[in-house]
């Protein structure tokens, strides 16, 4: 997505990850606003979906994704297959 801020044109991807965040511009306040949300928990994340900040059968998937990826560097050693479970739960 291309985003004219001022005088600067900037292409944006619809959700990315950044380190342990995973960022996304948030669907429901375009056109009027350009914002983006960053989501520090694989639970936000999965908040993020439910509530329909990001949009598309797409970037809902890859949204998923990162949360996955999220919930594995959040993971504890022990029950860590546990974890990785009930995050997958979380983020149907």
């Amino acid at each position: 997505m291309k985003v004219k801020i001022g005088n600067e044109v900037k292409e944006y991807k619809n959700v990315w990850m950044e380190g342990n965040i995973v960022k996304v511009i948030n669907h429901p306040k375009l056109p009027h606003f350009f914002e983006i949300t960053e989501l520090n928990t694989h639970k936000e994340t999965a908040n993020a979906i439910k509530t329909m900040i990001i949009h598309g059968a797409g970037a809902i998937g890859v949204t998923a994704g990162f949360g996955m990826a999220q919930a594995a560097l959040e993971a504890p050693d022990r029950n860590f297959d546990e974890y990785i479970s009930e995050a997958a739960n979380t983020l149907k």
